[in-house]
Formats: structure tokens, sequence, C-alpha cells
């Protein structure tokens, strides 16, 4: 009988070792783990989607074609007025202005808030040359669902042409805060590096509706979850696509790199699924847990 029971306690101690290893080999590999990391790229989305909004505008404002011909025009719900004095050009881009849906914020038709008149300068060689620098003036404040954001530290510059001919920019978003003091919102910290290649319809040189835009490049910034993240464009096939057309990454992936609360250096890694056109998707992946398939807000 005595020999029964410490072969019964010796099993039960075996029991408690095999249990007590098996927490140590897999802390981190839960269902809640998993969603934190599902909220922390979710929430890396929204300055992704401010930088591609912007550039967008960008875009379009330097090369809308009633813009050039007539000097005014209304773009992503701004009016947009170009002028030329002696070596320089300023097209100013305006939110803030009398008249026509003259209130704080205008939905700029991406389904966010924007308020403010920047300024794009570049000379008179702009259009003839594939390189050279753009400067972004602040004229009134910025702000972005109601978040006051630095836009003067965007810096812009055209490097060249691709290999195919298409316009290449290198854009650095600069320690640029989204601060959402005044709106009771998350302050968001993000810095940036792009590289876009503007790819144009030949047969619309002038015409915006049928281009789109490739992006690579590093994005990296802080999240509501506390998780900070690193993300990482590929260039090539894996670049994000963006269309003058659709608000959203229409295909494309990247990784990211996940640091903070329980996560060291751990990679989720993002799809964009082209099959869905503009409907909003992306697949998420975090090697050896799951994979799951989310809207962007």
């Amino acid at each position: 009988m005595k020999n029964k029971s410490i072969i019964a306690a010796l099993s039960f101690l075996v029991l408690i070792f095999i249990l007590v290893e098996s927490c140590k080999k897999h802390p981190e590999n839960t269902q809640t783990d998993f969603n934190l990391a599902l909220l922390t790229v979710s929430d890396y989305m929204y300055p992704q989607q401010f930088t591609n909004q912007f550039m967008l505008t960008i875009f379009k404002s330097l090369y809308d074609s009633t813009l050039i011909n007539t000097g005014h025009g209304k773009i992503d719900s701004a009016m947009v007025t170009r002028t030329v004095s002696g070596d320089t050009i300023d097209t100013d881009i305006m939110y803030w202005y009398a008249g026509e849906n003259a209130h704080w914020h205008h939905n700029d038709g991406y389904g966010h808030l924007r308020m403010g008149t920047i300024i794009i300068r570049t000379d008179t060689n702009f259009y003839k040359s594939s390189e050279g620098n753009i400067e972004i003036i602040v004229k009134h404040p910025f702000y972005y669902d109601s978040m006051m954001v630095n836009v003067q530290n965007i810096h812009i510059s055209k490097i060249g042409l691709s290999k195919n001919g298409n316009q290449l920019f290198k854009v650095i978003f600069d320690n640029i805060v989204l601060d959402g003091t005044y709106a009771h919102k998350f302050t968001r910290n993000l810095n940036a590096s792009f590289n876009y290649e503007m790819v144009k319809d030949n047969s619309t040189p002038w015409k915006n509706e049928d281009d789109f835009i490739l992006i690579s490049g590093t994005i990296s910034g802080n999240t509501k979850t506390g998780i900070n993240y690193s993300t990482n464009i590929n260039s090539g096939t894996n670049r994000y696509k963006l269309g003058y057309q659709c608000r959203y990454i229409i295909e494309g992936s990247s990784s990211i790199i996940l640091n903070g609360n329980g996560y060291s250096n751990d990679t989720a890694l993002v799809d964009f699924i082209s099959i869905d056109g503009c409907s909003n998707y992306y697949q998420i992946t975090i090697p050896n847990e799951m994979t799951t398939k989310s809207p962007i807000e």
C-alpha cells in the first residue's frame, strides 16, 4: 500500500512537471495574443491610410489638367488654385475658405475629415524635369479627423524615371504627429520613407482616372494597444498598389514587426487581396498561429 502511494505521488509530480514545461514552451500562443496582434495591425492601417490619401491629393493637384489649364479646380473636396509668379508655381489646397461648404471640417471623399490650407510650391521647370524638390507650406493649421498634423514635416522629391519611364518620387514623413488632444483621441506618431512610382495611362497623360501608384518603403509608429510597429513594404511585385479611383490599397503585401506588451520582434504578414478589387479587405497571418481576413476601418 505504501509503494502504491509513493508511485501515485511520483506520477503526480511528473504530471505537474510536464504541464509547467509545456507552458514555458508556448507562453504567447493564445487567442488573446493573436487578437492583440490583429488590433495592432488594424491600428497600423490608420496612419498608412493617412499617408496614402494625403499623397493622392498631392499627386492629383500636381497633374490635374483642369487645374493646370484654368488655374482652379476642386480635388478631394478641397478648393484648389494654381498661380504662376516668375519662376514659382504655387498650388493652394484649401479646406479652409469662405463660400461653399464654409465650415470647419470637410469630408474628403475618402471617409475622413480635413481642415486647413497648404501650398505645394514648385518651380516652372517642374514638368520639364524628372528630378527636383517640392516644398510644402502650411498656410492654415492642417487637421485630419480633428487631429492637428504638422504636414510641413513631409518632404517630397522627384528622383528620376523608372526603367518603364514612369515618374519616381521619394517622400519622407519626418516625425509626424497626429495630435489627438483637441479631439480627445489617441495621439499617433509615425515616421515613414516611401518610394512612389506614378504609373500613367499614356493615352490620357493629363487625366488620372486610369492611373495608379506603386508604393514601397517603411513606416513605423505607435498604436493604442501599446505595441509599436515597423512595417516594410518590399519593392518589386509586393509593392502596394493605390488607384486614383479607389481610396484603399488594391493589392500588395508587407511584413510588420511588433514590439511591446509581450511581443518582441514578432512578425505579422499582411496581404491586400487583389481579387476583392476595392472591397477593402486584407489578410493577416501570424506565423505558426493563425490567419484571418479583415476590413480596414
